[in-house]
């Protein structure tokens, strides 16, 4: 026997068929009530969905929400002290260029 995936659910797909199209009034009538009593008993949760709601948003809001840039902040102070710290020594150069020149023309 050639067993294939597809042809092994076919097969099996068949033979569920044809048992269920052989039973007798008495099971059917079971088999039904069963179902009417499993869906009489179903209550309504909508909590459930609110809580699935409210857990999807709260993950969102700390996924997206802006994080303390800490780091960034220390950086960029730091960047800017260096910058002033170079203006000042550019500043201190030229000046001591300029008395150089005033010095050596003098």
């Amino acid at each position: 026997m050639n067993c294939t995936p597809d042809t092994l659910v076919d097969e099996v797909s068949a033979a569920l068929d044809d048992s269920v199209e052989h039973l007798d009034a008495r099971t059917l009538a079971r088999l039904s009530h069963a179902r009417r009593t499993a869906l009489a008993q179903k209550v309504e949760r909508p909590w459930r969905a609110w809580l699935g709601a409210a857990a999807c948003a709260s993950l969102l809001v700390v996924l997206v929400w802006p994080q303390p840039q800490t780091v960034s902040t220390i950086n960029t102070a730091v960047l800017e002290s260096d910058l002033e710290l170079l203006e000042d020594l550019d500043m201190l150069t030229w000046l001591s260029a300029q008395k150089l020149l005033k010095d050596g023309t003098s």
